[in-house]
């Protein structure tokens, strides 16, 4: 008799991991994916939170165009984009008029549409 494994047993094995390997895959995607949508609308978030601050510290409005929104949301995540359907505008004491909508594209082109509410510019879901 020699001590050792047999094919069969060693086939199992590999099919036993391959299997469990298969079902965990996407959830874990699936996580990762979950994970970096809320960072990058965390990112977001704080971005209008320093546009508020920047505007009082400044006591001036801050307005930006549509075309140039992507260039104040420096904090989200390489690859994902912001864009915006009208013009930003925050008065000089911080308040949004709750009139834009921001659009955050991720790499692979999903959409999150959030509207700058007033009158503190916290994003809700559109």
């Amino acid at each position: 008799m020699r001590a050792g494994y047999s094919l069969l047993e060693v086939l199992l094995t590999v099919t036993l991991i391959a299997l469990v390997g298969a079902i965990a895959a996407p959830s874990l995607l699936n996580q990762i994916e979950r994970r970096e949508t809320r960072l990058a609308l965390s990112a977001l978030q704080t971005g209008m939170i320093d546009l508020r601050y920047a505007a009082v510290l400044a006591a001036a409005p801050v307005e930006i165009a549509p075309e140039e929104i992507d260039a104040h949301f420096d904090d989200v995540p390489d690859g994902w984009r912001v864009s915006a359907d009208t013009p930003l505008h925050i008065s000089a004491g911080g308040l949004c008029d709750g009139e834009t909508v921001l659009t955050l594209t991720s790499p692979d082109q999903r959409l999150w549409r959030r509207r700058a509410a007033a009158p503190h510019c916290e994003l809700e879901q559109v």
